[in-house]
């Protein structure tokens, strides 16, 4: 599983996912992942246009980032799924609760408001 991370201005942590967020890709990541949701007031975005593939182990890791940033007044969203992992976050419901951005730009704009 790939995981970089950039800092974006007005604070937005940005981070991309690359590879299959399965049992052993979710493994590898999900401590990185929480070390850098860290922090009040934290807005995050993670770009999956290059996840291939989204696990039920995968969906439980993005709820509980979500509900983490929540709890200390910040906020997830999600950049560009593949298809095939945009049907797997709409037959969850989490279309709902997080939002998902088909630009960069766009979710910066939407998130600073």
């Amino acid at each position: 599983m790939q995981f970089h991370s950039i800092e974006l201005e007005n604070g937005i942590r940005f981070i991309q996912l690359g590879g299959a967020l399965d049992l052993v890709g979710t493994t590898h990541i999900e401590h990185k992942l929480a070390g850098h949701v860290m922090g009040e007031n934290v807005t995050v975005i993670i770009d999956l246009s290059e996840v291939t593939f989204l696990a039920s182990i995968g969906i439980r890791l993005i709820i509980t980032t979500a509900k983490s940033l929540a709890s200390r007044g910040g906020r997830l969203a999600i950049l560009n799924p593949t298809r095939a992992v945009r049907d797997v976050l709409d037959l969850t419901g989490l279309l709902q609760v997080i939002p998902i951005f088909a630009s960069l730009e766009e979710a910066k704009k939407e998130l600073t408001k």
